[in-house]
Formats: structure tokens, C-alpha cells, sequence
């Protein structure tokens, strides 16, 4: 082989090492550049679903915060019930007997229990958490207006 042949095996050897070289290269920024994406996409994800999560704590504080108001309206009427039978304590004697004042105060009692049950709920993130309190404050507030009937038709008879 002569020295021109050489020097042109030697330019081609090298050329094609930097060829491959630069593939390689390329093929890591593609990588790296997929890589990035697929990061910011989880990103993203991540930032949506935090998004979601607030919007529904908000509903959630929005649907507690009416819920809480409807509740405070009835346990101020049976407040102001308990105060009416209290009244007809005094001034009717036909309702002045021992039962009907215990029954006045159990009265008083569950719904001072109604009002801190609805004082100390904490909002929480679990909507079956939430719905299971709704159904037992709505069940006890029924209880008590059932209760405050059939004091006031017992009352009648």
C-alpha cells in the first residue's frame, strides 16, 4: 500500500468513528430529550390532579359551609320550641308534671348534642366520610322533630 492509500484508509477510519460518534450522540439527546417530556408530563399530571383536589376541597367547604347554616336554622327553632314548652310549664298547669319536663330536658340534651355535632365536624377530604355525617345529623335532627311532635300531641290529649 502506498501513502496515499493509507492516509485515505486513515481519513475514512476516522471519519466514520466520527460519524458513529455523532449518531450515538444524537441518539442520547433524543433520549434525554423523551425523557424530559415524559417528566414534564407527570409534571403536569401531578399539577392537574393537585388542581382537582382543590376544586373538590372547595365544593366540599362550599356544600359544608350551607349544609352547616340549614343546621343551625333548625336547631335555633328547637330552641326557641323548647323554650315555648318551657314556657308552658309556667303557665299551663295540665303540662307541669315530671315527665313532660324530663322530656323537655332530653329534648335539650340531644339537641345541645346536635349543635356540637355540627360545632366539632372537621371537613374532610372523604366524600363517604361526609355523606355518612349528613345522614346521621339528618337523622337525629328527624328524631328530635319527631320527638317534639309527639311531646306536643301527648301535650293535646
Amino acid at each position: 500500500m502506498n501513502m496515499k492509500t493509507l492516509i485515505l484508509v486513515v481519513i475514512c477510519i476516522i471519519l466514520t468513528g466520527t460519524l458513529i460518534t455523532g449518531c450515538d450522540s444524537d441518539r442520547k439527546q433524543v433520549m434525554n430529550a423523551e425523557q424530559k417530556v415524559k417528566e414534564a408530563k407527570n409534571d403536569l399530571a401531578a399539577i392537574l390532579q393537585e388542581q382537582r383536589d382543590e376544586a373538590h376541597k372547595l365544593q366540599m367547604k362550599k356544600e359544608w359551609e350551607a349544609y352547616k347554616k340549614e343546621c343551625e336554622i333548625v336547631i335555633l327553632s328547637n330552641d326557641n320550641q323548647i323554650a315555648e314548652l318551657e314556657n308552658n310549664i309556667i303557665t299551663d298547669e295540665k303540662v307541669n308534671n315530671d315527665d313532660y319536663i324530663a322530656r323537655i330536658e332530653e329534648l335539650k340534651i340531644e339537641n345541645e348534642l346536635l349543635k356540637q355535632s355540627i360545632r366539632n365536624y372537621a371537613i374532610e377530604s372523604d366524600v363517604s366520610a361526609w355523606e355518612a355525617f349528613k345522614i346521621e345529623v339528618n337523622n337525629d335532627m328527624k328524631s328530635l322533630a319527631e320527638a317534639f311532635k309527639d311531646l306536643s300531641i301527648n301535650n293535646t290529649n
